[in-house]
């Protein structure tokens, strides 16, 4: 793999291919990934910092179908920053 016109082997850290999904998922929680990554910096539609922090710490998933508060609380965050926003002129 080329990138930025440099040779680059990607390191595997951890095989996956015959994981179960728990243990997969045991894995993905010790890390940040691109998900995590864009949710701790604000910009994901999807998460925030704190469903990172307690999908980490086993408290909650953000992943997971029942957690239907993570949508509702981004959305109602969203929907907030906009109004303020809007009170102060600014384009959005």
């Amino acid at each position: 793999m080329t990138v930025c016109g440099e040779a680059y082997t990607p390191e595997v850290v951890v095989e996956t291919s015959g994981l179960t999904e728990e243990e997969w998922l045991e894995y993905r929680r010790q890390g940040i990934g691109g998900s995590d990554a864009a949710a701790t910096l604000g910009v994901s539609p999807f998460a925030t910092a704190w469903d990172v922090y307690y999908d980490k710490l086993k408290i909650a998933s953000y992943a997971d179908e029942d957690a239907g508060w993570v949508a509702k609380r981004t959305n109602t965050s969203k929907t907030c920053v906009e109004q303020i926003l809007l009170d102060h002129k600014k384009i959005i």
